[in-house]
């Protein structure tokens, strides 16, 4: 009975060898996809030229 038990054991440390890189690419992923969302949406409205607009503004203010 132990040594089905120690061979299950070992069975299952060997089964998870592979989970974190899985999780590791799954979370990747995951944050490409929100990163890629968040670029379309973005680029569908004027937030970034206001954005630099005002960047743009703000520093020539100070230098000048």
């Amino acid at each position: 009975m132990r040594t089905v038990v120690r061979a299950v054991r070992q069975r299952i440390e060997i089964a998870d060898d592979g989970q974190g890189t899985v999780e590791y690419v799954l979370v990747l992923l995951a944050a490409a996809a929100m990163a890629s969302a968040l670029l379309i949406w973005i680029g569908k409205t004027s937030l970034i030229p206001a954005f630099f607009s005002s960047v743009l503004r703000f520093v020539t203010g100070t230098v000048g």
